[in-house]
Order: C-alpha cells, then structure tokens, then sequence
C-alpha cells in the first residue's frame, strides 16, 4: 500500500510539474518559428495573417519577414528591424513603430490609422495606399518612398523628411506639415486642402505643376491700377524718387483693370489706391475692392513688395524662406511702376500705372487636431 501511495503521488507531481510547463510555454507564443517577445529574433519568419493585436516585440529583429495581412492593432514594434519587411494589408490601428528601421518596407493597402511612426526609417518603402490618418509622424524619414493614393488626413508629419517622394493622388487634407521637407518630391493630383505648411520646404520640386495641389496652398495676387485720366488721380508731387532731403512719397486713386485676382478685377473709377511713402524702409499699401488690402515693404528701387499684413484675402503675408524669388509662390510680390504724366485741360498733372504679381501662402485652419485622436 505504502508503494502504492508513494507512486501516485510521483504521478501527481509529474502532473502538476508538466502543468505548470505548459503554462510557461503558454505565456512566449510561437508563431511561425517565431517567439513572440521583445528583442526577437525573427528575421525572414512567416507571419502571414499572424493576430499579433497588442504584441510586444519592441526592438524585434523582423528584417525580410512576412507580416502581410497581420492584425498588429496596437502592436509595440517601437524600434523594430523591419528592413525589407512585407506588411501589405496589414492592420496596426494604434500601433507603436516609434523608431522603427524599416526601409524598404511595403506597406501596400495596409491600415494604420493614430499609429506611431515618430522618428522611424522608411527609406525606399512603399506606401502605396497606406491609411496612416491622424497617424503621429513627426521626423519620420521617408525620402524615396512611394505614397501614391497614401491617406495622411491630419497627421502629424512636423519636420518629416518627404524628399524624392511619389505622391500621385496622397492626401494630406487638415494635416500638420510644418518644417518638413518635400525637396525634390513629385506631386501630381495631391490633396493639401487645409495642411499647414508653415515653414514646409517644398522647392525644388514640381509643386507649381500640380493643379491640385498649388491652388491649396498658395493665393494668386494680380493686379492692373491706373491712375491717371479718366482712370484715377494722384496727389500733388506724388512720386517714387526722393531728392534734396525730400522723401519718396504719394498716394494715388486708381481703377483696377479686367483680368486681376479678388479685389482688383475691373473695379469702379477710383475704387483701388496705392500709397507709399518712402521714410525708413520704403513702405507700400494696396487697397482693392471687397475689403482687400496689402501692406508691406519694397526694395530700393520699388520692384519687389514684401507683404507683411494682408486683409480681405484668404492669405498670409509673404512666408519664409525670404530665398524665394519675387513673383515665386512664397516669395514677395513683383511690382513695376510708370510714370503716366497726362494733361487736365491745359494743366499737366502726374499719374502713375502699376502692375502687381505674385502668390501668397494661401490662410489654412485646421478644424481637426493633427495627430492621434484621444482614446
């Protein structure tokens, strides 16, 4: 009896034992040779159609594998290895990629909507219809990626780095856009309608091009005043060149002929009007139709205008870089100016002609908070 005893327990010990292994063996999941854990090393592991939803595989050695079609919802793959990775049709809503070195990634049709992507490497991937809205990208590295119909509804891309990158059809509506860099980037039917693009380097590229695009982010200003004749007047010793101590200074009456931007298409007689006056650094304003009014600064020699405050339009003043050149979108305004001398009966009187072209950034308020949206 005593053996007998003595036997079953050892029988329950190994039970308890080989339970408690399974238990342990439970906690580390196994999937497709590949140990779900922090620091793995998986590299070329088949996790197709993997559920990884709420993984932690933080600094995961992934390079090469196949997590095409993969639920990663709020996944932490923070400072992963996922060079040359496949997560085509993946899911990551919420997911952690903070960090992340993924160049060469394709992310085709996958869905990562309020992901992470700060400070992550996606050199040469291909995004291609990925759905990264509200998605929090600020300084993620993208140059020669391929974002073709990609969503970016009001992400966070703060000082991203977007160079050489495809963008037929993206979208980046509402999104947060400031100090990155489109250098070189190939735009063509891409949305920005309300992106803030404060302090954005978008040149060189072929932004000007895009007829989607350009009327977004910039507002044509076009002007043609005449003041002089029946068209308009000025006041008396009105002129841009001072002598003897005596500044530069007027101010002029005028009608704004057909064919100029809001405010200044074929106004009524007298309608628009320019002042100037030239005391410490040669100050202009135009004023136009509809409440517009332009005011700023010009050059030596009354070429180029730097607006500094605008009124009536849906516009900024004139947007750093001050590189660019004047009558360029974002740089100042380009102004010519001729002297029209025309007689009032017998009396010979001054009147001026001046032509005004440019683009000013183009006034945008998000309605929608850039970034991921609170839980």
């Amino acid at each position: 009896m005593r053996g007998e005893a003595r036997a079953t327990a050892g029988l329950l010990i190994a039970l308890v034992l080989a339970a408690l292994a399974g238990t342990g063996s439970a906690s580390a999941s196994v999937i497709g040779g590949c140990t779900i854990a922090p620091a793995a090393q998986c590299p070329g592991a088949n996790l197709s159609g993997a559920n990884l939803s709420g993984a932690n595989l933080a600094g995961a050695n992934l390079a090469g594998a196949n997590l095409s079609g993969a639920n990663l919802d709020g996944a932490n793959l923070s400072g992963a290895f996922l060079t040359n990775a496949n997560l085509s049709r993946s899911s990551g809503h919420r997911a952690n990629l903070r960090a992340a070195q993924a160049n060469g990634a394709t992310f085709y049709y996958a869905r990562f909507p309020d992901a992470a992507f700060d400070h992550a490497s996606f050199h040469g991937a291909n995004f291609a219809y990925l759905d990264a809205r509200h998605a929090a990208m600020t300084y993620t590295s993208l140059p020669h990626a391929e974002l073709s119909g990609a969503l970016f509804h009001h992400a966070d891309l703060r000082s991203a780095n977007l160079a050489q990158t495809t963008l037929e059809g993206t979208e980046f509506n509402g999104a947060d856009l400031r100090g990155a860099y489109f250098t070189h980037a190939y735009f063509t039917g891409t949305q920005m309608h309300g992106a803030d693009v404060t302090g954005t380097h978008l040149w060189p590229s072929n932004l000007e091009s895009d007829p989607v695009a350009f009327p977004q982010l910039f507002v044509k200003i076009a002007a043609h005043l005449d003041a002089y004749g029946d068209f308009g007047r000025c006041q008396s010793g009105a002129t841009f060149t001072g002598s003897h101590g005596v500044f530069a200074s007027g101010s002029c009456v005028a009608k704004a002929q057909p064919g100029g931007s809001h405010g200044f298409d074929n106004t009524a007689n007298q309608a628009a009007s320019f002042h100037w006056e030239d005391r410490s650094q040669r100050e202009m304003t135009v004023k136009g139709e509809h409440g517009v009014l332009l005011s700023g600064h010009c050059n030596d020699i009354w070429s180029v205008f730097t607006v500094t405050s605008v009124k009536g339009l849906p516009a900024f003043s004139t947007s750093p870089p001050h590189g660019r050149a004047a009558g360029s979108p974002g740089g100042p305004l380009v102004l010519s100016i001729h002297y029209r001398g025309y007689y009032a009966g017998i009396q010979h009187r001054d009147g001026y002609i001046v032509f005004m072209h440019g683009w000013l950034p183009r006034e945008n308020y998000p309605t929608v908070a850039a970034g991921p949206r609170p839980l």
